[in-house]
This record gives structure tokens, sequence and C-alpha cells, in this order.
């Protein structure tokens, strides 16, 4: 399904065409696979892609590279980082495949955990910050704020979802996973507490912000239309504070496709989550507000984001795993 929106033909804005903008990356579901060679087709060409992009920017757009990405979870399929810090999962999986000159430090993978990865270690991969230049991780849920050449700055809060929402795979007496819940099916957060403390952290965050772009990403989707759908303990406890706040854009993964949804207010919903694998489902369309979808892709062989910065606007652009732009969204001006 394939819907051509609004703005494919969007203009770049004056400041980014005056070469005043500067951009970052964003990739979702990229963890490979638990068993040789610890990787997939879509991963390493979603690696390949990114380093085409950091290496001479986005075509027609600018010139100058990103100098960071953000990594939206499922770090590790499918059972998670299994062991510590030290485990070669860590080169297998990421060290080795996203190698390419321009993605070596100090080009940063800001990272945040999905649903996969909390059937293993997750404080292992907090501690491989601690080991590795271009790997941050600094505990489960943080933000960190960058600003631009013009000054145009971007605060990222970065949330664990798992912790507020509940896990979502079925396992077997084994620990093998039966099947993954739907977003409206998930229990609730295992511990209440920690939750709420999140939450509180979150609602503090974003009404403090005084960033020209508010963006906050985590690893299960408010709104999708693809396999697993919308996550409603999101929707419930999430989607109001972001609103509120007047955020800018709110990143996922979890569903392996591409699309861009906005339900007529400042919040846009990206959905990036095609880097391991792409999946054309568009089960959950009915269950989404009427006309918030603007745009949906499988994706061709993985796929990945960049966004484009200056004063005068950020614009999203979806990427196929070779780097080719298959979706322009309109510009979002700075928050009032």
């Amino acid at each position: 399904m394939m819907i051509s929106a609004l703005a494919t033909m969007t203009a770049v804005s004056s400041a980014a065409a005056a070469g005043d903008s500067w951009s970052f990356l964003v990739m979702g579901d990229w963890g490979g696979s638990e068993e040789a060679p610890y990787t997939t087709p879509g991963e390493i060409s979603t690696a390949a892609g990114m380093e085409s992009i950091a290496a001479n920017g986005i075509p027609g757009v600018t010139s100058v590279p990103p100098k960071f990405a953000l990594a939206l979870g499922d770090n590790f399929y499918s059972h998670g980082l299994q062991g510590d810090c030290h485990s070669p999962r860590f080169q297998n999986t990421f060290e080795n495949v996203f190698d390419g000159e321009h993605l070596k430090s100090p080009f940063t993978f800001h990272v945040l955990a999905g649903n996969h990865d909390h059937l293993g270690n997750v404080t292992a991969q907090i501690e491989y910050s601690k080991l590795s230049e271009r790997w941050s991780f600094p505990t489960y849920y943080y933000t960190f704020t960058e600003t631009g050449p013009d000054g145009s700055t971007v605060q990222f809060v970065m949330v664990d979802t798992v912790l507020l929402a509940g896990g979502s795979e079925v396992l077997d007496s084994d620990g093998e996973i039966v099947r993954e819940l739907h977003g409206s099916e998930l229990p609730g957060p295992a511990d209440k507490v920690k939750a709420a403390t999140q939450l509180e952290w979150i609602a503090s965050t974003v009404a403090s912000s005084t960033a020209d772009y508010l963006i906050v990403s985590g690893h299960f989707p408010i709104y999708s239309v693809c396999e697993h759908g919308p996550t409603s303990q999101l929707e419930t406890v999430l989607l109001p504070l972001l609103q509120k706040s007047k955020v800018t854009a709110y990143l996922a993964g979890h569903d392996h496709c591409m699309e861009y949804l906005n339900n007529g207010g400042d919040l846009d919903h990206h959905g990036i989550g095609s880097a391991h694998s792409n999946d054309p489902s568009i089960a959950h369309a009915k269950a989404v507000p009427a006309d918030s979808l603007k745009w949906h892709a499988e994706g061709k062989s993985g796929g990945f984001a960049s966004f484009d910065v200056s004063k005068g606007g950020l614009t999203v652009r979806h990427h196929a795993g070779n780097g080719t732009v298959v979706f322009t969204a309109p510009t979002h001006a700075p928050r009032s």
C-alpha cells in the first residue's frame, strides 16, 4: 500500500538550501540474528545506505554529513543480548556491520531498548557504552540536546516503552517465542512504580524544553497501521504528555515498515522499523484515527530515515536501504 501524500515535493527551506542545515539519521529494528552470520540482508543494506549519507550528506539537500544516528531498539534479535558487555554479538551484529568509514567515531549511535532486547541483558547494552566510542546508551531513558551551526536546537528524549507498556512476547516453556502480542494486547508495565517514575520524568522533561524541535523516541509506536498496530498503553499515558508540550515528532520502530501519520495536530508520528526486514502488513489500517495515515510502505531491503534541521524547519525523509529517498514529509516549523 502506498499513499502518495502531502509533500513528496515539499520544498526545502531557504535556510537548508543556503547550506545552514544539519542532519542526523534514524534506524530501528536492526538487530541481526542470533545465529551466524549474526546479521540480515536488510541490516547490511541499511548500513551501506547510512554510510552513503554519512559520507556525502543528503543528496540534493545538504552536503553536510550527519554526525550521529538514533537506534530505536530491537538491537539484538531474537532473545536480546545473552551474556555481558563483552559479548561477541556487539562485534558481529553492530561493529562489523556498521563499519563504514564515515560511521566510525566521532559518529555516534544513540541507543534505546526494544521488546526483544528486554528478553536479554539490557544492562550489558548500557555497560557497552563504556567500551565503545560510538555506542551511547547511558541508561534506560535519557535526554540530550544538539545545536546546529545556525543555532537551531533539537532536544531528544529517548524512552523505554517496554517499561511503560509491558513486554510483547508470548514464550513457551523453553523460552522460545510463540507469538508477539499486538499493541492493543500489551499487559501494562511489569513494575508500576518504575513506569510511573519514567512517566513523571518524561512529563517534566518535555514540559521544560525550550528547544526549537523536541523529538521523543521509543520502540513501540503510539500509532501504526502495520503488523502490531497502535499501542493502547501509550495512547493513554504518553500521547497526552507529548501533545501538551508541543512535541515535534514521536519516532518508533517495532513494526517492520515505514510510515508517517499525523492526526491534525503539531505531533508527527514516524515509523522507522524496517532495518531488519520489511513487512507489507497493513492489518491495523482501521485502528488508527481516521485520515491520520499519510504514507506507508513496506520498504525495500532495509530502510532508515534522515532528518534535515535548520531554523527554517525540520524535514524528515524516509530512505530505502540503499539510501534512495522514498518519501519526504512536510517540513515542520519550529516550536512556538
